[in-house]
């Protein structure tokens, strides 16, 4: 009988053991994942960015060169004045919008903030354009 009791502590002390191990091997694997999980989509989401940034801060060190190169005496329009000038900082649409319109841009999707970026640097990259392609024109 002794040996019976002895076996059923044995076997109950084992169980709980296993559980406590079981739980444990849980808990860190869900952390794991969740961590690895939000390091992919961060990650995907810098590449993206990161991306479509270079394109345009490309494009605006073009136009600020072509500033700083062509005639000095040339005036600028305050609009492109303006645009260069901010540009040191980059173009973030989200930097430019702090204003009461705006107030509510926390609760807008990441898409549609990213829409909103797409269509404020391809403005300001068109204005650019419109500005220094007839005096590229007029220096050829």
């Amino acid at each position: 009988m002794n040996l019976s009791n002895n076996n059923e502590e044995t076997f109950e002390l084992a169980s709980k053991t296993w559980n406590r191990v079981i739980n444990s091997a849980t808990k860190t694997g869900y952390r794991e994942g969740i961590k690895d999980g939000s390091l992919s989509v961060f990650q995907e989401g810098f590449d993206r960015g990161y991306k479509v940034a270079f394109k345009t801060s490309f494009l605006i060190g073009v136009y600020k060169a072509l500033a700083n190169c062509i005639a000095t005496n040339l005036e600028h329009p305050m609009e492109i004045e303006n645009i260069l000038h901010a540009t040191k900082k980059g173009v973030c649409y989200l930097c430019e919008t702090k204003t009461k319109e705006d107030k509510d841009m926390h609760e807008k999707s990441i898409s549609e903030i990213e829409c909103y970026q797409t269509e404020h640097s391809d403005r300001i990259l068109k204005v650019l354009q419109n500005h220094y392609n007839p005096l590229l024109k007029e220096l050829n």
